[in-house]
């Protein structure tokens, strides 16, 4: 009972941060398109779209460190194709 107030004041504290359009970046995505993120570095979000929208929306995790491996393989071919 004594952390109820602290833990609501902390979550009105987090909100007007979260909620805050100053703070906000919106991109809309075209057709085709994909975006990466890191889930430990942004919070992120979408806006909600209809179902006859014919959009798809598939999320999936990467493990982080199979993330740099195959970043490092490809940019170390990218820079033996350029030389």
């Amino acid at each position: 009972p004594d952390q109820i107030i602290p833990f609501y004041r902390s979550w009105k504290a987090l909100m007007s941060v979260v909620t805050d359009p100053a703070l906000q970046c919106w991109h809309r995505l075209q057709p085709g398109k994909l975006i990466l993120i890191n889930n430990q570095r942004v919070m992120h979000g979408r806006s909600a779209f209809q179902a006859s929208s014919g959009r798809i929306l598939v999320g999936c995790y990467i493990n982080y460190e199979d993330f740099r491996s195959k970043r490092r393989v490809l940019a170390g071919r990218l820079r033996g194709a350029c030389e």
